[in-house]
């Protein structure tokens, strides 16, 4: 959590801070294609995987601005060849 305050304000640290910003996130990793549909061989370099991730801003500006964001992510990974890796984010 970040939080700007100017300290030589009178008053205690409650009414000096002007910015509150939350931020948490989680992601969920799986050892494959989850595709509806056959993937082939897309381990044979590496192994493939579907990410799944999820994050949370809560933003606060004291009495000016506030702000909430929850981001959803779907990401697709996967080796060609030994030298070339694929990222496919189809939503987000």
């Amino acid at each position: 959590m970040d939080c700007f305050s100017i300290p030589r304000l009178a008053g205690s640290l409650s009414q000096k801070i002007f910015n509150n910003d939350f931020q948490a996130g989680v992601n969920l990793v799986v050892p494959r294609m989850l595709l509806p549909f056959g993937w082939g061989n897309a381990g044979r370099y590496g192994l493939p995987k579907t990410t799944f991730s999820t994050s949370l801003q809560i933003f606060n500006q004291d009495q000016t601005y506030s702000n909430r964001y929850l981001i959803n992510t779907l990401n697709y990974s996967w080796w060609q060849n030994p030298n070339l890796q694929h990222s496919y984010t189809p939503s987000s």
